[in-house]
């Protein structure tokens, strides 16, 4: 504890509706480290809070979300000091992981979250691309062999990186570590074996990818890559995303700026 700081350590919570020790927590909030730190606001610098929160860890029993560092700044009248045109409230996600264990018990969030994405690639204007790579898959026949124990809680295992699984690891994860293990070779020289499933495959691969729906939000992604998984024979699948250095705007719109 400092006059212009305060730390809180080893901070979690848990619900539990059911009362029992036995029973697992529906509900579980956690984070190791908060620090809240104070500023004299000055015209050079008009910040007058800072909030960082280390490996926060949210999980319940649609997903769980994990980063390794939340970063909140406040500002006083940003604009009128012309330190900058951006809002009082800066919020950076380090390292923003998200997992959801079944799609029909999809979050609220993220389903207006992937709308407003998906609306604004099929509709919005992109205006600065500079790769994008698509492949698609329609049979993984020969391609992967199923086991006896390739249950949907395996399948859950493998299909995500690493780093999806349990909010930890390298950031550093490359379009390769999307696709799925096991996949046909470009040689398709794989023979199929006993138990093999049909699935279709549809990855795509992008970098520094800039887009803008009508609402003027626009989507700044790095680099972007993405897979979706379908089987043939059943009403299974998987999704994986990976974006790195991406931010997220509200642009002004052009009777603002007169």
């Amino acid at each position: 504890l400092r006059p212009s700081s305060l730390s809180l350590f080893a901070l979690k919570y848990t619900y539990n509706p059911s009362k029992s020790r036995s029973t697992p927590a529906t509900l579980s909030v956690s984070s190791p480290h908060i620090l809240i730190t104070w500023h004299l606001p000055r015209l050079s610098n008009p910040t007058i809070l800072l909030l960082t929160l280390f490996n926060y860890d949210y999980a319940d029993v649609e997903h769980r979300v994990a980063l390794t560092k939340v970063k909140v700044v406040i500002s006083l009248f940003p604009v009128l000091t012309r330190v900058s045109a951006g809002p009082f409230l800066a919020v950076t996600l380090d390292d923003f992981r998200v997992r959801v264990f079944s799609s029909e018990r999809t979050p609220q969030w993220i389903q207006r979250l992937r709308g407003n994405l998906v609306y604004t690639v099929l509709n919005g204007d992109t205006f600065c691309l500079d790769d994008l790579e698509t492949n698609v898959v329609l049979s993984t026949i020969g391609g992967r062999a199923i086991s006896d124990d390739d249950t949907d809680e395996a399948r859950q295992a493998t299909d995500v990186p690493k780093s999806f699984q349990n909010g930890s690891g390298d950031s550093s994860n490359t379009y390769n570590d999307v696709l799925v293990k096991g996949a046909p070779s470009e040689e398709g020289q794989r023979q199929p074996s006993k138990g093999v499933g049909e699935e279709a495959i549809v990855s795509m691969n992008s970098s520094r990818w800039h887009i803008r729906n009508f609402k003027y939000r626009q989507y700044l992604f790095g680099t972007l890559a993405a897979q979706l998984r379908r089987s043939w024979d059943g009403e299974r699948g998987s999704f994986v995303l990976i974006a790195k250095e991406s931010r997220w705007v509200q642009a002004p719109r052009p009777h603002e700026n007169s």
